[in-house]
């Protein structure tokens, strides 16, 4: 659920006014479970439930937001209006990942499950063992706790990620496909240019041989100019993917749309690929029969 914040005693930027920010209600625990630390305050506990003052756990985006780095600690807000009644900012929780791996830091407000009650919840538990092998414990346990409380839709964490990137693992597997694909007519293109240019110098390539050339001057010479083709449209590609690459950062999850690995691994490859498809060509021009070359119109 997600709702306006009114912070007391202030009033919010225009930019900050239409902001809904999404709630939790959290037990006691949830947080550590989860591995979110506190960084300032304190976490919930059992004495925070009905009747007791309102409190909220904020994670540090939103404390930055409405409070432009001051301290949050002790500050109230609220969320049916400017005239309260207000929660209490007890603590300031790590900023997370509440809708997507891939999203920028986002607001965030927690509040004691006990004061604001949803009949729906999530149990996470953390195990130091194989997560589903506690299924039927916990299962049993729940049922002495209330025989009617339905239980659903167990997974483990990995299970739920494996899910929420199932989408993108299918990108990167296609974009995968399509990367290997290109590479394979880029080593195509690169010896159709370099046959062409060894079949248009065969009268030159002749009389050098002719001259004393060395077989292996001949190959470096074909090859050499099979790298500056590459060279020169990795020049261009490189300039061209950098400037590119901030266009697609939010899509991007574990690696910088800069990634130096990434840069420095496809000159590499296609370097490999430019020698190997030069190659032939180049071996086939050492065997020209000068007295053919010479010919050869």
């Amino acid at each position: 659920m997600s709702r306006r914040i009114f912070p007391e005693g202030r009033e919010l930027p225009q930019e900050l006014r239409s902001l809904f920010v999404p709630f939790d209600g959290i037990w006691p625990g949830y947080l550590a479970t989860v591995g979110i630390p506190i960084l300032k305050g304190r976490d919930f506990t059992e004495a925070d439930r009905g009747g007791a003052p309102g409190v909220v756990v904020i994670n540090a985006t939103l404390a930055s937001m409405l409070w432009n780095g001051a301290d949050a600690l002790g500050k109230r807000i609220s969320v049916t209006g400017p005239k309260g009644p207000f929660l209490e900012v007890i603590g300031i929780a790590r900023d997370g990942k509440y809708r997507s791996l891939g999203e920028s830091p986002q607001p965030y407000v927690y509040q004691p499950v006990l004061q604001s009650y949803d009949p729906k919840m999530t149990l996470v538990i953390r195990t130091t063992g194989e997560p589903l092998s506690v299924t039927a414990a916990v299962r049993e346990q729940i049922r002495m706790a209330d025989p009617n409380l339905p239980v659903s839709d167990i997974k483990t964490l990995r299970d739920q990620l494996n899910f929420s990137l199932f989408p993108s693992r299918v990108a990167a597997l296609t974009l995968s496909g399509f990367g290997v694909l290109a590479l394979f007519l880029a080593a195509i293109g690169i010896y159709g240019v370099v046959s062409y240019a060894v079949a248009q110098r065969t009268h030159e390539i002749g009389i050098r041989i002719a001259l004393g050339a060395k077989e292996l001057s001949v190959l470096k010479l074909v090859i050499r100019e099979g790298l500056f083709v590459v060279g020169v449209g990795l020049v261009v590609g490189l300039s061209l993917a950098f400037v590119a690459s901030r266009l697609i950062e939010s899509f991007l999850y574990g690696v910088s749309a800069t990634d130096a690995i990434t840069f420095l691994t496809v000159p590499i490859v296609l370097g490999v690929l430019a020698v190997l498809a030069s190659y032939l060509p180049a071996r086939r021009a050492t065997k020209v029969d000068p007295l053919v070359a010479l010919r050869y119109e």
